[in-house]
């Protein structure tokens, strides 16, 4: 995984939430975060955050660790308060992402055609806005788009369609030579479980295949309305295996190879061979996926849901983020003490 979000929404909060988790994200992972503000009220604050993290606007510039995001409504429309944020955040030159978040037969066509057609058609139009008025703004293409299940009127996250059309955005953004997000990595299940699986890796394997920049729904379920530490494991370990399998097989030099072939052929053993020591190792050796025989993985007697619950218990009891330097802690609680009068971070 190499971007953050925040996971959940820090309604405990209140109103300034967004502004808590932004530094709450900042003091705790040192990857790229992509979040944003609720209101153009509080982009100055959170803009000061990030450039005192960065050692400032320069730094930031040089080499930005964080974007913002913003969703239209479709087909066509932006709230004025998101309006209102993505021309503040502009201001600053902070890399802005248009994510489109369509649903067919509802909002969009129900024909994946007709969908993309307005997913790019809402972004297309706020991109210009954007360049018009902030010449330069680092733009992102995004969507986490899907089609409506007329049987239940529910939209389900799941559905191939899902990998497909946001497949088709990424498609779109590379044609624009631009940088993507689109949602895949999804499902509807409500547990670790064969669904899962089957719904995560038919939604993020087309991203893949179309060079989506960004995939985002890691450690999502229940159509996006629960986190789970489980499927946050779990996912991992499919996206590990599926860039695995996108690394294709190495054209190189053959020789070495033909030639140990020729020595130990017919009925070699390849086992004890020098070359087999130097490359085994290139291949993709999981770590919650069981490739233990029959009996000793009753013996372990440990389910699939019940090893990734320990791997995320291990993990949360162990992990600890680099700390920033004191100085640069104390300035981000001062900025949030400015909305939130007690907050101070935990240890």
């Amino acid at each position: 995984m190499d971007i953050v979000r925040p996971a959940v929404t820090a309604t405990d909060q209140g109103e300034f939430s967004d502004l808590v988790e932004i530094a709450e994200l900042i003091r705790n992972t040192s990857k790229p975060i992509v979040h944003r503000t609720l209101s153009p009220d509080r982009v100055d604050a959170a803009v000061e955050m990030i450039f005192a993290v960065a050692g400032g606007e320069k730094k930031f510039q040089a080499k930005p660790n964080f974007a913002t995001l913003y969703c239209p409504i479709s087909p066509g429309y932006f709230t004025p308060e998101n309006i209102h944020c993505m021309l503040k955040w502009a201001e600053y030159g902070v890399p802005i992402t248009l994510l489109s978040m369509a649903m067919g037969g509802a909002s969009a066509p129900a024909t994946l055609l007709g969908e993309l057609i307005v997913i790019n058609a809402d972004i297309l139009a706020w991109m210009v806005v954007l360049q018009i008025l902030f010449p330069g703004t680092p733009l992102l293409y995004g969507s986490v788009s899907a089609v409506l299940d007329m049987k239940t009127g529910l939209l389900p996250l799941g559905a191939p369609e899902r990998g497909m059309i946001n497949s088709g955005a990424a498609i779109m953004a590379n044609h624009y030579g631009m940088r993507s997000m689109c949602g895949g990595l999804s499902s509807d299940a409500k547990e670790l479980d064969a669904q899962a699986g089957f719904e995560k890796v038919v939604t993020a394997i087309p991203l893949l295949k179309e060079g989506a920049s960004i995939i985002y729904g890691v450690g999502a379920t229940d159509a996006g309305n629960t986190i789970s530490y489980q499927q946050l494991i779990f996912d991992n370990e499919i996206i590990a295996g599926i860039r695995r399998m996108w690394e294709g097989i190495t054209i190189q030099d053959p020789s070495e190879e033909v030639e140990l072939i020729k020595k130990l052929s017919p009925r070699g053993n390849f086992m004890s061979q020098d070359h087999t020591r130097k490359n085994y190792h290139r291949h993709w050796y999981p770590e919650i996926i069981s490739r233990d025989t029959y009996d000793t993985w009753k013996e372990k007697g440990q389910s699939l849901d019940q090893i990734c619950n320990l791997k995320a218990n291990e993990i949360l009891a162990s992990h600890r983020s680099a700390r920033l330097p004191a100085k640069v802690e104390g300035e981000l609680e001062r900025i949030v003490r400015n909305y939130i009068p007690d907050f101070i971070f935990k240890n």
